[in-house]
């Protein structure tokens, strides 16, 4: 097989030598020897091959770089110094501070790859099996499957010229951290042996691929336009990262008071890792109304005297009330709801964030209005803001919702700490008076925490 060849080491040296071997046992030739010289000489390349040196020994030298992922989490907080303000005309000014945190990262695909470096200083080519201590690892990863073991034959000196041989091999140690620096040692078969040499032991410190060691923060104001606050997680701006900046909404036209949405969000590699949400309400000042001047107080008369009591007249019978005509109902429309989450991927004890959007899409306003979000078996709430929680759901309650309206409501959950591989699904259902029922669904892939192995589906509820 062809082996490539790299340049530069960075390992301890491991000298082999089995040519004393030959004399030690006292032979003129060994059998396997003559073999391997015997089936070389027939070949095309004409090219002496001995199965092991007779002259001088072979150098192993060996050299082991570790490398891992680490894929970091992150999480937005969007708050507003005042949620209402009340102005008489022209535009009331908000003041908008949002903080993007990286969190620890998780490390997945730890591995080791390197150079083995086979060194011949005989006048003759030798051919011997080489061995790799960690069953992962593959000596020939330009080929299919692991081989941890082949056969090699190293060239012969030229000259002066020592005859080299450069394998390269790569080891697959998974996705749990080894507990501490991995040694990795390569054996070759000698008549007396197997013969060694290892590699500097390597410390998994400092991961070769990273993912989301930087976002985007972006925001959106209500009817303006997306915009970058800035990039976080680079040397210049390192996490947490804080932006603040205003943003000015023109006072009400024909209603008393408006609410305005404000969305931030973060991206990394064309992709949104989480999102928050304030709402705050521009309210137009109403008029007061002129004081009326308090009457003069009318001097007291005097008392009169009091009359007889007058005998109480019979009462007369109550007529039965009339039945009440029922007000006319309001116009049937339609609703809309949906859910998204802020990872596809979350590992047991963790916390994943849920965002449910209401939206009236049909042309007349909804009446008692019901959002009710359901949590699977394997996830227990952990904050629901403005929701009353029933019979183990969270539900959010609306009097009425005008036509082309959306709603946003969030919910934080936390997967149980001693669940296994699987799927976990949150369902919410949306109601009107005046709408027929709608629902949504979102689904996570649990995993579970590092260290544990478990599987099956962890909760489903539909």
């Amino acid at each position: 097989m062809n082996a490539q060849v790299l340049g530069g080491t960075r390992s301890f040296l491991g000298r082999v030598s089995v040519a004393a071997g030959l004399a030690a046992l006292g032979c003129a030739a060994l059998p396997g020897l003559a073999s391997a010289q015997s089936g070389v000489a027939e070949s095309s390349s004409q090219v002496a091959t001995t199965a092991y040196p007779s002259d001088a020994p072979l150098d192993i030298d060996k050299t082991a770089d570790p490398r891992f992922t680490r894929k970091y989490d992150w999480s937005i907080d969007k708050q507003v110094d005042q949620t209402k303000l009340v102005v008489n005309g022209g535009v009331a000014t908000f003041n908008y501070t949002v903080v993007a945190t990286r969190g620890a990262g998780t490390d997945r695909d730890f591995g080791l790859s390197g150079t083995i470096t086979l060194t011949n200083s005989n006048d003759d080519s030798v051919t011997t099996t080489l061995s790799d201590s960690i069953a992962s690892c593959d000596l020939n990863p330009q080929s299919a499957g692991v081989q941890n073991s082949r056969q090699v034959t190293v060239p012969a000196a030229s000259g002066a010229t020592s005859g080299v041989l450069q394998i390269a091999y790569s080891c697959d140690l998974g996705d749990t951290a080894p507990s501490g620096p991995v040694t990795n040692e390569v054996s070759i078969t000698t008549p007396q042996g197997p013969v060694s040499a290892s590699a500097p032991p390597a410390a998994f410190t400092t991961p070769s691929t990273v993912e989301n060691a930087t976002v985007e923060v972006m925001d959106e104001p209500q009817g303006g336009q997306a915009m970058l606050l800035g990039v976080c997680g680079t040397a210049q701006n390192a996490s947490p990262c804080t932006f603040a900046y205003a943003h000015a909404y023109p006072a009400p036209a024909t209603v008393t008071c408006e609410p305005h949405a404000n969305d931030a969000w973060l991206v990394s590699g064309g992709y949104e890792l989480d999102r928050d949400q304030v709402t705050v309400e521009v309210c137009l000042e109403q008029p007061v109304p002129p004081v009326q001047p308090v009457p003069p107080v009318q001097p007291v008369q005097p008392v009169q005297p009091v009359q007889p009591v007058q005998p109480v007249q019979p009462v007369q019978p109550v007529q039965p009330e009339q039945p009440v005509e029922p007000a006319g109902k309001p116009a049937r429309t339609a609703i809309n709801v949906s859910k998204g989450a802020n990872k596809d991927v979350v590992r047991a004890g963790k916390n994943v964030k849920f965002t449910i959007r209401f939206k009236v899409t049909g042309k007349a306003t909804a009446v008692d209005v019901k959002v009710c979000d359901k949590l699977p078996a394997a996830m227990v709430f952990v904050s629901a803001p403005g929701a009353t929680f029933q019979k183990g759901q969270a539900c959010w309650l609306r009097k009425s919702v005008k036509p082309g309206t959306t709603l946003v409501f969030r919910v934080t959950a936390k997967v149980d700490a001693n669940v296994g591989v699987g799927t976990a699904c949150n369902n919410v259902v949306a109601t009107a008076s005046n709408a027929a029922m709608d629902r949504a669904k979102r689904c996570v892939r649990v995993l579970p925490q590092a260290g544990r192995v478990g599987g099956g589906t962890v909760g489903v509820t539909g």
